[in-house]
């Protein structure tokens, strides 16, 4: 039940609704004044969520600085990384990476730099009717594939969503008797809820984030003005995050 909740909640945090429902709202609203506000409300939602200077800040006080691969010497020799980057399609045997596989490529620079000797993938499926291939699974193959040696990767391919992450990777360590100190390795917008879900776990966690939303690239002049659909599309995984980071509070999750 709380899977499926906290999708629901994940659905209606999105600016882009909140615009739609205010539009429809007015649509129906008889009563000129309020239709005349329910319209405004939603242009001025529209100005402020599609506003790349608004964004650029809220998304740097978010994420926090990129840190170099050094940041993380001798910290531990396992790096959990987690899913929800890519996608198996059976037809072809490829797999479609999205943004995220920033995670993945930074957890191969980590290992190929000697920072650490194991790399475990936790991410199963997160749909909620159609049950695709775990995404762990292909995301070993392809590390495999690349020279990664198979023994040196290790999966939880059971795992939902980031709660599920830290018990099953818990559970994961203690077969194997490691220490509980890792590397974790995800989104830069993500990284507070999966570093407070693996404490809690019983962690003792070095964040190394990646993929930030926030931009690398210097402010420009339109950036003031000019509203963007990537920035609307990029608020989405923000409030999308802090709902989430509600709902796990509310159920003692961090």
């Amino acid at each position: 039940m709380f899977f499926i909740l906290s999708k629901l909640t994940g659905f209606l945090s999105s600016p882009f609704w909140w615009i739609i429902i205010l539009i429809i709202t007015a649509f129906f609203v008889k009563k000129s004044k309020l239709k005349k506000r329910l319209y405004l409300t939603a242009f001025f939602v529209f100005l402020v969520f599609t506003n790349p200077l608004i964004f650029r800040g809220v998304a740097i006080l978010w994420e926090g600085k990129l840190q170099p691969a050094s940041s993380i010497k001798n910290k531990s020799d396992v790096c959990v990384v987690l899913g929800g980057m890519s996608t198996y399609h059976e037809p072809t045997g490829r797999i479609r990476f999205n943004q995220s596989a920033d995670r993945i490529l930074q957890a191969v620079d980590l290992y190929e730099k000697g920072y650490i000797k194991r790399i475990i993938i936790s991410g199963g499926t997160a749909r909620l009717i159609r049950k695709n291939r775990p995404e762990a699974i292909h995301l070993k193959d392809f590390l495999v594939s690349i020279g990664i040696p198979a023994d040196s990767v290790l999966i939880d391919s059971l795992s939902r969503n980031t709660y599920e992450n830290s018990i099953n990777t818990m559970n994961l360590i203690n077969k194997h008797n490691w220490n509980k100190n890792i590397i974790l390795v995800t989104s830069g917008y993500h990284m507070k809820r999966a570093e407070g879900c693996f404490r809690k776990a019983g962690f003792t966690v070095f964040p190394y984030t990646t993929d930030p939303l926030a931009p690398v690239s210097k402010i420009t002049f339109s950036d003031f003005f000019l509203p963007s659909s990537g920035v609307l599309y990029n608020w989405n995984a923000l409030t999308h995050e802090w709902a989430g980071i509600i709902m796990y509070k509310l159920k003692g999750y961090m």
